[in-house]
């Protein structure tokens, strides 16, 4: 793949370069023809002037000057002619190379983020598996009950962080496939994908039977959007009772997916910096600090946004935060 963007730019070069030479080319054949046309219409001058004045005219001494002139004039044009297109040479032999450094460098971070998901992600998920099933069972040691959920919380947040760094990756390169799906069908699949989260943080769901709800969708983007949203709810509240609550809804044109919680809510100097990238909520006194990326909002509106839809936030009717996705109905 780079070879070819390689002979890509290097096509690209050549034919810029042969259209600035035959564009210089032209220029000095035009102006080197206008000088010959201007000093032979001087001669012409010279020897009309001779004949008509009756003082002597050094008719050759004035030619001379006339060609010195002309061959100045010459040598002027040809050697700024030359200088610029050494110029525009050099200048795009720096544009190829930026631009085939700038390929190179994305096709070493393309294969270094493909090689890291790829090989962290089956340790990962056995490292979960093998968790979760220690978990289910009893151990006499208090000492190592206490510590798998522990160990087991930080594999599933790695694990988070690995599917967010996918989900950038893929963003700045707009890499998604819309199909028609069915946003509830959507849902369901998340939060069956996330069942052990609800379980470990003993988090009350609600999710009213939905409406057929079709939107044209990447169904990977948006899970991980739903998703992103869904921990948030999780993970930001402080509270011992969690309660999440997902509302779909498909009013007039569009689809309307709601996830709300009933943690603390978002004090207001902080709502306009919700969705910036990397920004983390302040910890509000009395609560533990929340690890995370700051990416979650971050890539949830970036992905509902490449579905021409909006997220947006909204106070919880339980004193938490609403999150609210809208998207256009197929």
């Amino acid at each position: 793949m780079l070879r070819v963007r390689n002979r890509k730019w290097v096509s690209l070069f050549i034919a810029i370069l042969v259209i600035v030479l035959a564009q210089v080319g032209w220029w000095t054949a035009v102006f080197l023809d206008d000088v010959n046309i201007i000093t032979q219409i001087k001669e012409e001058n010279l020897v009309l002037k001779s004949q008509t004045q009756t003082a002597d005219l050094d008719l050759a001494g004035e030619r001379a000057k006339l060609q010195d002139s002309a061959m100045r004039r010459r040598v002027m044009f040809i050697s700024e002619s030359f200088t610029f297109v050494v110029l525009s040479c050099f200048g795009l032999y720096l544009l190829f190379y930026a631009l085939r450094s700038e390929a190179h460098s994305k096709e070493i971070e393309k294969n270094f983020v493909q090689v890291v998901s790829h090989e962290s992600k089956t340790p990962i998920t056995a490292m979960k598996l093998r968790l979760e099933s220690l978990l289910e069972k009893k151990s006499e040691d208090p000492d190592v009950s206490k510590e798998i959920p522990q160990v087991l919380e930080e594999v599933r947040r790695l694990a988070s962080i690995f599917d967010k760094a996918m989900g950038v990756h893929r963003l700045e390169r707009e890499r998604m496939r819309f199909e028609t799906v069915d946003l509830g069908e959507v849902v369901r699949e998340v939060l069956r994908r996330m069942d052990p989260l609800f379980r470990a943080h003993q988090v009350t769901l609600r999710f009213p039977a939905p409406p057929a709800a079709n939107v044209s969708a990447d169904p990977h983007g948006v899970e991980t959007a739903i998703q992103c949203l869904i921990e948030n709810a999780i993970l930001h509240n402080p509270k011992s009772e969690k309660s999440v609550e997902v509302n779909l809804s498909a009013p007039g044109a569009r689809v309307r997916l709601v996830i709300s919680d009933n943690g603390t809510g978002v004090m207001p100097e902080e709502r306009d910096n919700l969705f910036e990238r990397f920004y983390r909520g302040k910890k509000r006194r009395g609560e533990a600090p929340v690890a995370g990326t700051g990416l979650g909002l971050y890539i949830a509106r970036t992905i509902v946004r490449a579905h021409q839809g909006e997220l947006t936030f909204e106070p919880s009717n339980e004193g938490g935060a609403s999150f609210v996705m809208e998207f256009p109905k197929v």
